[in-house]
């Protein structure tokens, strides 16, 4: 028995738009509301922006703490460095580490689900010394290896002037000591001093700094590690044009010897934890007292330039543009994104209303089969297939005596159509 068997009193219920009585109809049986809600995979709603809530973690395959932390505190603290993984140069690798990123940070950034990297993470692995991993730091070092050098450069890359051997010379992290200093900023002030070294050009997006939290002992023959209270300012400075905000840190939770790592980000004003796959919201005082006692490496980001350019792609402008999935990726995507919607529907009643009243709307395809009124869906965001894909608009305006909806897109353009005439697909927000 199909789900629309009885469709006369379902178009009556829609009609009137009586979508509670709709609800009762439909969900008679589990038969019935599994079948509904197996339609959402023909919305096939591509993803339009990166990072939708709520934000998803990376599964631990045993020890994979240390590359799944440098992953997500990289990719959520760093706008530019998710488009340069998902820049067409980039992306368009077929095999090996790079290939496999590129799936792993679209996974992350647009489907809400807990990623599988392992394809990744093997990748990683065999590409270098497998006994210089267990460490988030050292394998951060690594990761860059990933970067063509232009990109590394505009991305990490600063420039210290060496006071000694007068020269200039390229960094892409600060090495700082907890014990000689109580803050970041009287230790960077004290390093850089005792060097005699001084900042020359600041990174024009990512600043990184690496805690000295694990010493070694030669008493007790084995590392040890640093939990006292260190001041971590929200805000570093290191020349009067160059201001950075903290926007993700990566903690050592447990003993010197093992123990493990979790990233904790910042995403819209608000801080997340992530323990691999588990993410939850990080509240104070929770995270001044991780970012004090157990941070071990810090990321600030510099706020984009668009004047500057950031030499990805031939000048992509990063402060503008939209990171997007890679084409050949997107139905993967989509069909991750349809799975957690569909898992989230079943959850919730009033989600699964929601949905009807968009399915219906989008399916049915006719405003004079249903009567509706057309003027009900203004201010609708829709996206209209073309050729080449979906492109995003608005509905603006209907004509009622030709049935027309008047569509308005995100670049100023205006068209208009009968709805049973083009392929709409309604944006569940």
């Amino acid at each position: 028995m199909s789900a629309l068997t009885d469709l006369e009193s379902v178009e009556n219920l829609y009609k009137t738009h009586d979508y509670d009585g709709l609800l009762r109809k439909l969900t008679e049986s589990e038969e019935y509301k599994n079948q509904m809600i197996a339609a959402l995979e023909a919305l096939d709603v591509p993803p339009t922006s990166a990072l939708p809530p709520p934000p998803a973690g990376i599964v631990n395959h045993g020890n994979t703490c240390y590359l799944s932390t440098i992953l997500v505190a990289l990719l959520y603290a760093s706008p530019p460095l998710l488009s340069c993984l998902l820049s067409p140069s980039f992306s368009s690798a077929k095999e090996g580490s790079q290939s496999s990123l590129v799936e792993t940070v679209s996974e992350l950034a647009f489907a809400p689900t807990p990623v599988d990297a392992t394809a990744f993470f093997r990748s990683f692995v065999d590409a270098f010394d497998a006994s210089r991993l267990g460490d988030a730091f050292n394998t951060y070092l690594k990761f860059m290896d990933l970067f063509p050098a232009a990109d590394r450069s505009w991305l990490f890359e600063g420039t210290m002037h060496h006071a000694k051997s007068s020269s200039e010379k390229p960094f892409t992290f600060i090495s700082l000591p907890l014990s000689s200093s109580s803050s970041l900023d009287d230790s960077l002030t004290k390093a850089l001093a005792d060097a005699e070294r001084s900042i020359k050009s600041p990174p024009k997006s990512l600043l990184t700094f690496h805690l000295k939290r694990f010493t070694f002992c030669p008493t007790m023959k084995q590392k040890i590690k640093d939990t006292g209270n260190f001041s971590i300012p929200d805000t570093v400075a290191l020349t009067e044009a160059a201001a950075y905000t903290l926007t993700s840190f990566i903690a050592h939770t447990g003993e010197a010897e093992g123990g493990h790592f979790v990233a904790c980000v910042k995403r819209n004003d608000s801080w997340f934890h992530f323990d691999d796959e588990n993410v939850s919201s990080l509240e104070e005082p929770k995270r001044a007292e991780l970012l004090s006692t157990c941070s071990y490496m810090l990321f600030y980001t510099r706020p984009v330039d668009s004047s500057v350019d950031s030499g990805i792609d031939g000048g992509v402008d990063v402060g503008n543009n939209r990171p997007t999935v890679p084409l050949h990726l997107q139905a993967h995507i989509n069909k991750r994104v349809n799975k957690y919607r569909r898992t989230q529907l079943a959850k919730s009643d009033e989600k699964f209303r929601e949905f009807l009243v968009n399915l219906f709307a989008l399916r049915i395809n006719s405003v004079e089969k249903f009567q509706l009124d057309g003027n009900a869906l203004v201010g609708r965001k829709v996206d209209v297939k073309w050729t080449s894909g979906f492109f995003r608009g608005v509905i603006t305006k209907f004509d009622s005596e030709l049935t027309k909806f008047h569509v308005k897109y995100e670049d100023g353009a205006e068209k208009a159509y009968k709805l049973h005439k083009k392929d709409f697909r309604f944006i569940l927000d």
